[in-house]
C-alpha cells in the first residue's frame, strides 16, 4: 500500500512502499499529485492520510487491539480495524459505529450524527485511557462488524 498526503496546505507527509514497507516523511507544502507520483514512482495509487494529534492520539489508544488505520474522506477521517471499519473522526471527535458491543459497553455515551446530512447515528467515544474498556470494545465490534466486501473487477 502506498501511503501519502496530498495538498498545498498540509503539513506533512508520509509515505511508504508495498516494495520497501518503510515509511518516510515529506513536507507537503508545495507538493502536488505529479511531485508526490515522482516520489512514489508508477505505483499508479496514492492513498490520502491526514496526520494530526487527534488522529494519532485514537491510532496509538486503539493500536493495541490490532492495525489502526485512519484515512481521509470528504472532510472527515474514517477509522479502520483490521481493514474493518469501525467508525468516523469528525472535527476532533470520534464516532464509533452502532454494534451489540458498542451499544452495550458505550450505553451512557451520547449518540449523534459524526456529520450534517449523515444518516447514521454513532457512539461518541472519549474514555482513551480505559485500555480494559477499548480492547472488549474493539474485540466484540470486530467480531461484529461485516468483512470488507471485495473490490468488483473492472
Amino acid at each position: 500500500m502506498i501511503i501519502g498526503l496530498i495538498g498545498a496546505a498540509a503539513p506533512a507527509c508520509i509515505i511508504s512502499s508495498v516494495v520497501t514497507g518503510k515509511a518516510t516523511p515529506y513536507l507537503a507544502m508545495g507538493l502536488g499529485l505529479s511531485s508526490i507520483g515522482n516520489v512514489i514512482g508508477n505505483s499508479g495509487f496514492v492513498e490520502v492520510i491526514i496526520v494530526n494529534e487527534f488522529n494519532e492520539y485514537v491510532r496509538e489508544a486503539f493500536s493495541a487491539a490490532g492495525d489502526i488505520v485512519i484515512k481521509s474522506m470528504m472532510g472527515g477521517y474514517l477509522v479502520y480495524l483490521n481493514g474493518k471499519l469501525i467508525g468516523d473522526i469528525c472535527d476532533n471527535e470520534l464516532f464509533l459505529k452502532r454494534t451489540p458491543t458498542s451499544d452495550r459497553l458505550l450505553a451512557a455515551s451520547e449518540l449523534r450524527y459524526p456529520y450534517e446530512g449523515s444518516k447514521t447515528l454513532m457512539h461518541v467515544f472519549d474514555s482513551f485511557e480505559d485500555t480494559a474498556l477499548v480492547l472488549e470494545l474493539l474485540d466484540g465490534m470486530y467480531a461484529e462488524l461485516p468483512e470488507k466486501k471485495p473490490a468488483k473487477a473492472r
